[in-house]
């Protein structure tokens, strides 16, 4: 087998002189190793209807996939859902992206009892490491494993026969002489595993069927559960400069305040390239490939508890297409929603004349600038973004302030 490399292409020949060339998109340098990732190029005559999607078994086309009140946890006793009510319509492509903690494991990961099963499967890539072919809008895992945490699976739970390796957990004899790991230690609630990819039955490496949406997930105090960003520049510099809290997965210094918001660009911190070059990707994403781009807080609002049951109502609600959404007050980039499927509070809509609360947005969006500006100082400059960046959270500042 011989390769030839171009620009941006590979081309692979095998003993027989068939040629296949392959696309590349993006590289993560670990441990002094480089390690590229490449999408199979589309060749002439051959281009690909991104909004082809996914041929299902016959008799299955067309069907929305409905919930009717499920109930789930891996465990009777650590209920991840409660009463979820659901329609994802058929042809619908949903994207989550957020940090460590913020649930995405939960929601891709849970099997329902195969409640799904009837409807061809649900089909799961991956929940932390992936990227996203800019041009078709397809995706692929980069790694065939998953990194858990093992407190949510307690001792003996067949889950945990899907473990590769743990640390952080210490270990103990079951009646039969069997290594059993204490996953739910209490001296140690980081607990962490490699585990197999073969712990969920629908995992896929390659989706082809195009993302249509992108949610950053965030906790911030003072970003309403849900907001919808007008313009690709605000929707890629949000995601660049994501604000987060500190997860129990990091190892922090003696002191650290975990509920101190922090900026994630892109939730990625073992980026080992320029900033632009995401904020470019996802800028193009939405300016060009019509993604649409929102906010979603996990954390609290103001002092109210953005709860799983808010989050997956305002899924739900945008998924099935009855989202409403409207300007947030003076900001002309910026959409909100004050209502969604299972809200648990009347708390959630911002009081636009307390001064305390714009106050605090104003200065979380400052907090915002700063960082930006601060990219192009750090490191030489190294992760500047362009000017547009910064002028898109410049104009949210001065919205804020004139409340």
């Amino acid at each position: 087998m011989s390769e030839d490399f171009g620009p941006t292409f590979l081309t692979v020949t095998d003993e027989e002189g068939k040629e296949l060339v392959l696309e590349f998109m993006d590289a993560l340098e670990y441990n002094g190793q480089l390690y590229q990732a490449f999408f199979p190029a589309e060749t002439e005559g051959e281009e690909e209807d991104p909004d082809a999607g996914y041929d299902l078994p016959e008799g299955r086309t067309g069907q929305d996939i409905v919930l009717d009140r499920v109930s789930f946890g891996y465990v009777p006793q650590q209920p991840v859902l409660h009463d979820l009510s659901l329609t994802i319509p058929a042809g619908k492509t949903t994207a989550i992206i957020g940090n460590n903690g913020s649930g995405k494991s939960t929601l891709t990961h849970a099997k329902h009892n195969g409640k799904y099963d009837a409807f061809g499967g649900i089909k799961v890539l991956h929940d932390d490491a992936f990227i996203i072919n800019t041009d078709t809008c397809a995706s692929v895992a980069l790694e065939p494993t998953y990194f858990d945490k093992t407190a949510d699976y307690p001792t003996g739970c067949p889950d945990n026969t899907f473990l590769l390796t743990a640390q952080n957990c210490s270990a103990t004899l079951d009646e039969e002489g069997h290594i059993q790991l204490v996953t739910e230690d209490i001296r140690n609630g980081n607990g962490r595993a490699i585990k197999s990819k073969l712990w969920s039955p629908n995992r896929v490496d390659k989706i082809d069927a195009p993302v249509n949406a992108i949610f950053w997930i965030m906790k911030d105090p003072t970003i309403p559960p849900v907001v919808k960003l007008k313009g690709s520049a605000l929707a890629s510099v949000m995601g660049a400069t994501l604000a987060t809290k500190t997860s129990t997965a990091e190892r922090v210094a003696a002191g650290t305040d975990l509920n101190a918001l922090r900026i994630v660009p892109y939730a990625n911190p073992f980026r080992t390239y320029p900033l632009v070059n995401d904020y470019e990707k996802f800028k193009k994403l939405v300016e060009e490939k019509n993604v649409d781009c929102y906010i979603v807080n996990t954390g609290d609002f103001m002092g109210t508890k953005c709860k799983p049951a808010d989050t997956l109502g305002i899924l739900e609600t945008i998924v099935e297409g009855k989202a409403k959404f409207e300007q947030w007050g003076p900001f002309e980039d910026i959409e909100i929603m004050y209502d969604w499927s299972g809200k648990t509070s009347e708390a959630f809509k911002p009081d636009l004349t307390d001064k305390a609360y714009t106050e605090a947005l104003k200065n979380a969006m400052q907090n915002r600038v700063d960082a930006v500006e601060g990219f192009a100082t750090k490191k030489e400059g190294y992760d500047k973004l362009p000017d547009e960046a910064l002028a898109a959270l410049k104009k949210i500042v001065d919205e804020a302030a004139s409340l």
